[in-house]
Formats: structure tokens, C-alpha cells, sequence
């Protein structure tokens, strides 16, 4: 199993990330505990069994790639 830290929010500085539901069910995005601050959308593959460890390494790799306020 890969393990994947968040990054610390660049608004905030909150290390605090949920994952919530996106634009629709075929989506999730990650959302800062802190200031609501979020990243892109990642896929949630609905061809297989809800993965909910997948879906939560996904976003995080997508809340990683951000870029970051200097």
C-alpha cells in the first residue's frame, strides 16, 4: 500500500484535508479542515467497488499538485 502525506494548505497552513464529494458522483476533491480552500477534481472510477482508500489517495495526489500561493 502507498501512503501519501497531504501538503499543508497554502492559504492556512492547516494540515487538515477532507475529502468530499465533487461535481457530481463520479468526482471527489479535497477540502482544507481550516479555510474550505480546495484542488481540482480527481476520478472516482465507477466501473469497480468503491475503493475508499483509492478515491482518498487520489485526491491527495491532486491536492499535492496544486499550486502553491507565495
Amino acid at each position: 500500500m502507498r501512503r501519501i502525506v497531504p501538503l499543508p494548505c497554502p492559504f492556512c497552513g492547516c494540515e487538515g484535508i477532507t475529502v468530499q464529494q465533487g461535481s457530481t458522483f463520479r468526482w471527489a476533491i479535497g477540502v482544507c479542515d481550516e479555510c474550505g480552500a480546495s484542488c481540482g477534481e480527481a476520478r472516482v472510477d465507477t466501473f469497480k467497488p468503491y475503493d475508499e482508500e483509492e478515491v482518498y489517495l487520489s485526491v491527495i495526489e491532486m491536492w499535492n499538485k496544486r499550486h502553491n500561493v507565495d
